[in-house]
């Protein structure tokens, strides 16, 4: 089965997914560019006021995320869907397989990726994303998480 949206209204939905896992709160927001699924995501800065974009690389300044993507663009102007709360599939940086338990922060190399921390990360508390809820099976690869943001 595929995945199931519930909406309330137009840009509030449940939704869930049996085949990935995926559950939770989702918002429909504006992309500012393309946005693959899995993306952790900001609002535009110094842009059009409600558009998402791929959250900058972190320890430049505080990345403050909003959400992951729960579906794709293919570039600027276009709905997605945004996980806010929940179970969700989401993309760590080429480099790093997903660890059960790990602390999800923004990439310190690369927009709109995550990084992970074995201990809690004080610095990148304005980073953070949640937690891996499994192992990757390979560097690179969507893995789902438990998303929440401070």
């Amino acid at each position: 089965m595929a995945l199931q949206i519930n909406k309330f209204g137009t840009k509030v939905c449940l939704f869930y997914d049996d085949a990935t896992g995926e559950s939770g709160i989702a918002c429909l927001e504006l992309a500012g560019e393309a946005i693959a699924k899995g993306s952790v995501l900001c609002y535009l800065i110094g842009g059009t006021s409600g558009k998402v974009t791929k959250c900058p690389v972190s320890g430049v300044s505080h990345s403050m995320p909003i959400g992951v993507a729960l579906t794709s663009s293919s570039g600027d102007n276009q709905y997605i869907w945004v996980c806010k709360t929940g179970l969700v599939q989401v993309l760590p940086e080429t480099d790093i397989t997903a660890v059960f338990g790990n602390v999800l922060i923004t990439s310190p190399d690369t927009a709109g990726l995550a990084g992970q921390s074995s201990i809690v990360p004080v610095d990148d508390h304005w980073d953070e994303i949640g937690h891996w809820a499994a192992n990757g099976s390979g560097n690179g690869v969507l893995t789902l998480a438990s998303i929440h943001f401070n």
